[in-house]
């Protein structure tokens, strides 16, 4: 029979190995928004049109949103390239605070995304969309997002 329980050691190693991973992270990543997103699309080897795919947003908005020439995304936007990332949820408030955003407890909407960052981080935006929609927000799509582009 196998033991489906991890030891207390073994977590213990898991969370030290994520640690110094973050830490060597943070200390690498640049100051502005566009080049840390840059950064991490450059740390997992994804192009624009795979990002622009898994984030459901264009291309030329995730080019915008590289650019550090160009005024800072919107909440939605970041929300769906960190979802579109699996960013980690260190990672994702990171890119949140560089943009300048700010997710408020008394905002429903904003306090799920902030949950939702924090325990989905590894789901796809198709997840992330049901999830918002049965709590009766709207989802994150491109009709929405390319407003801004």
């Amino acid at each position: 029979q196998i033991d489906l329980e991890m030891s207390f050691v073994e977590q213990d190693d898991i969370i030290e190995v994520q640690e110094r991973f973050l830490q060597k992270i943070f200390k690498e990543m640049p100051a502005l928004f566009g080049e840390t997103l840059t950064y991490h699309m450059t740390n997992i080897n994804m192009t624009v049109e795979k990002l622009a795919d898994l984030s459901l947003m264009s291309e030329r908005t995730i080019t915008r949103m590289r650019n550090p020439k160009n005024k800072l995304p919107s909440l939605e936007s970041i929300i769906a390239v960190s979802v579109g990332l699996s960013l980690y949820p260190e990672l994702s408030s990171d890119l949140l605070q560089k943009a300048d955003v700010k997710l408020h407890a008394d905002v429903p909407l904003e306090m799920c995304y902030q949950v939702m960052l924090r325990t989905m981080y590894r789901d796809s935006i198709q997840t992330w969309n049901d999830f918002l929609c049965s709590n009766g927000f709207y989802p994150l799509r491109e009709d929405k997002l390319a407003a801004e582009a």
